[in-house]
């Protein structure tokens, strides 16, 4: 009989599971369990040498053996040059999410396009710029920012969420639930920047974003929409009794 490198259970009640006639599973001496296919003799997944540890294109490994699901939360109203360069630099390290909050927000100063809307502008410049491959989602703001990040958290599962350095305290309740990667802002280039842009009848805005986001604002009247927002209403002039002589008598 060929030696043996391990009999059944081990440990002190091995030698019960024997004695009750149960079947011993064994493996012949320097042998391993059959490993599935694109796996190493000891089931651990399959590395091509001098990779990073991860699938194939390079991503690092999430929590479930899968790359790791990135998440990047804004409000992309509208997107610009510079969110396209955090997609670009993120998406060669996590398999990446792109949300877009205060999604039921819509026609004011800070949001005059709706989430469907810019849903349809960040897809429309993710194929401008050749990036396929990445999800782009809409989410509520709710009732709370503890609300919108529980939220967030629910519908896209993610191992990291991206977040500028500027965005501290929204940081700081992202934490408690799932790691988070700072990231400095594109200088120079804001959504505030082209609203104000355009808010002023200027026509600089245009290369501060991709031309199929110029394209979409100039068809669904986005520059009235944008100036509407900025309205200030008109104020409440009060009418001021004329200056002289007091009515009460001496």
């Amino acid at each position: 009989m060929p030696p043996f490198a391990g009999v059944g259970p081990s440990g002190p009640s091995s030698r019960k599971w024997r004695e009750a006639g149960h079947p011993p599973t064994r493996f012949e001496a320097g042998s391993r369990p059959h490993a599935p296919p694109g796996s190493s003799p000891g089931g651990r997944p399959a590395f091509i040498a001098g990779q990073r540890r991860g699938d194939v294109t390079g991503r690092r490994p999430g929590k479930n053996g899968g790359p790791t699901r990135g998440v990047y939360w804004g409000r992309f109203n509208p997107p610009h040059r510079g969110h396209l360069e955090v997609v670009k630099r993120f998406s060669r390290r996590y398999q990446l999410t792109v949300a877009i909050g205060s999604s039921e927000r819509r026609n004011d100063r800070r949001n005059p396009f709706s989430g469907a809307e810019r849903r349809a502008m960040m897809k429309g410049y993710l194929r401008e710029m050749g990036l396929g491959g990445i999800r782009v989602v809409t989410l509520k703001d709710g009732p709370s920012l503890s609300w919108a990040v529980v939220n967030m958290v629910h519908r896209c599962r993610p191992d990291v969420v991206l977040l500028s350095t500027e965005r501290d305290r929204l940081a700081r309740l992202v934490r408690r639930k799932v790691r988070v990667v700072r990231f400095r802002r594109f200088a120079g280039v804001s959504s505030t920047r082209i609203r104000d842009s355009i808010a002023a009848g200027r026509e600089d805005w245009k290369h501060l974003t991709g031309a199929s986001v110029v394209r979409w604002i100039l068809d669904h009247n986005g520059l009235d929409r944008v100036r509407r927002g900025y309205r200030i209403r008109p104020r409440v002039v009060r009418r001021l009794r004329p200056r002289g002589r007091s009515a009460r008598p001496r």
